[in-house]
């Protein structure tokens, strides 16, 4: 069973902390966006999963963001994965926390944080990663771009693999990939990286 969303405006929808899409026998969704925006509005973290462990999520040609009606905490300016996802042709203002995301693919992506002190982008222990032709930015004082940490995961000796080819990164702090899991990382950086205007600690 697939599951395609095409969006033919912008659209708001509410997020939440238990948002599943599909059903047990869902193996995709698909939401294509057709250059328009999709925001998830919520009071406190957005968390985005699939009924289906191992199903995928894709997110196509869109602008993604979120609003929220408060908080401090760092979460409140991520939109959390639980799933297997991919996305494609997508520009993010916020950031990005991964939690027993299997796999997690950006091709085109650019993230670009507006929150002080957090990272564009939170691996999680034991997720297989690649970022093709992304940009890491954002217009806080002290922009980061990804972590790898142990952040909400059970199983905090997985190793996670992160594969970089043909991205950017602006950060004014810290470095541009930083890893603090416990079962660290196989960093991979392929062709193209521009790490120019990384300033790190």
């Amino acid at each position: 069973e697939e599951i395609k969303v095409v969006l033919t405006s912008d659209v708001t929808v509410k997020g939440g902390t238990s948002t599943a899409y599909g059903s047990a026998n869902t193996t995709k969704v698909t939401i294509e966006g057709n250059e328009n925006t999709l925001t998830y509005e919520d009071s406190y973290r957005t968390y985005i999963g699939l009924a289906n462990p191992d199903a995928v999520l894709v997110l196509k040609d869109m602008n993604l963001t979120r609003s929220t009606t408060g908080g401090t905490h760092w979460h409140d300016n991520n939109m959390k994965f639980e799933c297997n996802t991919q996305m494609t042709n997508v520009k993010f203002n916020k950031g990005i926390c991964l939690d027993d995301a299997k796999t997690f693919n950006l091709k085109n992506v650019t993230v670009s944080k507006d929150k002080v002190s957090t990272y564009a982008v939170f691996v999680t222990a034991g997720c297989d990663a690649t970022f093709d032709g992304c940009t890491f930015t954002g217009t806080a004082s002290d922009r980061r771009g990804i972590k790898v940490a142990d952040e909400d995961v059970a199983d905090k000796t997985q190793l996670t693999k992160l594969t970089i080819s043909n991205s950017t990164f602006n950060t004014a702090s810290k470095a541009a990939v930083l890893v603090t899991s416990e079962g660290g990382a196989n960093v991979v950086w392929g062709e193209g990286k521009d790490i120019s205007n990384v300033a790190a600690d």
